[in-house]
């Protein structure tokens, strides 16, 4: 989820050290218990996994699952997701723009920009296209201009890298940026996506050449030609949504708010309704194995996804309220990542919902 209510007590009971310093440049505080604050995404790095949460924590597992270590982050304003390619390269990003870099499994961690940064190229990117003549040039040049001024003020809500090198990351009120350098310099991608209004883009999903982008108002974005060009596709929902995965089959899934859950065949296919055993926001959907995605949703019930033929399983031994990630491990077990801190649960016999 984009923000949190109030402070976990993992956080809220270990003290201010020092003096003031702004979240982009003060690193994140050593807690007692990590595990117990509020967690917004988990990936794996190969056999580990890395949590990241609330006031800048980065947790790091090599044991799936069963003991989490803090990892020293440079940042500590609360990171929204996460992303690996391989075992050594990940990225994290979070509010005020932040993006982190790894190069050694999560566990070191340097800025690669923040939202001041990624505001000045967004209005140099609007200039260019006015000086091109394009007609969308003026619209980016006020939305850029506000946020220079604004300040980095706005969160990251998403990464996802298809390489080492390519990857793109989403925001609120329409932030989107594209790298193809690992991360060294970034593109801004507001004159290329449909998104006058600058609805909150939620989620983003990176697989080879495509991109797949899920926001506010059922918006949903699809790129296949690797440099940024999107265009919008019909929206299966009108309501928000939240999550968005691309499966090695080729499925695309989204899914968002009192659980609505849709799946296409390619990105180019008609979406189709997948009924949740409970309908509750989807807050997030990961890949599997065999073909097989993991769905997490508020209520606190993760599901098993067929795409292929439409099922959903409910995992029984699996609860946790409030969820915001779900991963599993290598012997078919899950880490869950929620506002109140991590659990491993073994993964039980699923129950088939709706055939």
């Amino acid at each position: 989820m984009a923000t949190i209510a109030g402070l976990s007590p993992a956080l809220a009971q270990t003290p201010l050290q020092g003096g003031f310093a702004r979240p982009l440049d003060a690193e994140a505080r050593i807690v007692r218990h990590p595990e117990r604050a509020a967690i917004l995404a988990v990936a794996s790095a190969g056999s580990r996994h890395v949590a990241v949460g609330e006031r800048g924590l980065i947790l790091l597992s090599d044991d799936d699952g069963r003991s989490w270590r803090q990892s020293k982050s440079p940042v500590s304003v609360t990171l929204t997701d996460v992303t690996f390619v391989g075992e050594q390269l990940g990225w994290a990003v979070g509010h005020s723009g932040i993006v982190l870099h790894t190069a050694d499994g999560g566990q070191s961690w340097i800025k690669q920009a923040d939202g001041a940064q990624l505001a000045r190229l967004a209005l140099e990117e609007a200039d260019r296209l006015i000086a091109g003549g394009s007609p969308a040039g003026a619209a980016v040049k006020r939305s850029s201009q506000g946020l220079v001024d604004d300040g980095p003020d706005k969160p990251l809500l998403g990464v996802s890298f298809g390489s080492a090198t390519v990857g793109v990351v989403v925001g609120a009120y329409g932030l989107a940026f594209m790298t193809r350098d690992g991360g060294k310099t970034w593109q801004s991608l507001l004159g290329l996506i449909d998104n006058p209004t600058g609805q909150h883009l939620n989620a983003v999903a990176v697989n080879g050449r495509t991109t797949l982008i899920a926001g506010e108002q059922g918006l949903v974005l699809k790129s296949n030609d690797g440099l940024g060009t999107f265009e919008r596709l019909p929206s299966p929902y009108r309501g928000s949504l939240f999550a968005a995965a691309l499966l090695p089959s080729g499925h695309a899934v989204v899914g968002g708010i009192k659980g609505n859950l849709f799946v296409s065949e390619t990105t180019d296919s008609p979406w189709k309704k997948v009924d949740l055993a409970v309908p509750s926001a989807v807050t997030a959907i990961s890949g599997a194995t065999n073909g097989v995605a993991l769905v997490a949703t508020q209520a606190g019930v993760v599901y098993r996804l067929l795409p292929d033929q439409g099922i959903v399983e409910t995992v029984p031994s699996v609860r946790r309220p409030m969820m915001t990630a779900v991963s599993m491990t290598a012997n078919g077990s899950f880490i869950i990542g929620s506002l109140y801190g991590l659990v491993r649960s073994a993964s039980g016999e699923p129950q088939n919902n709706k055939p």
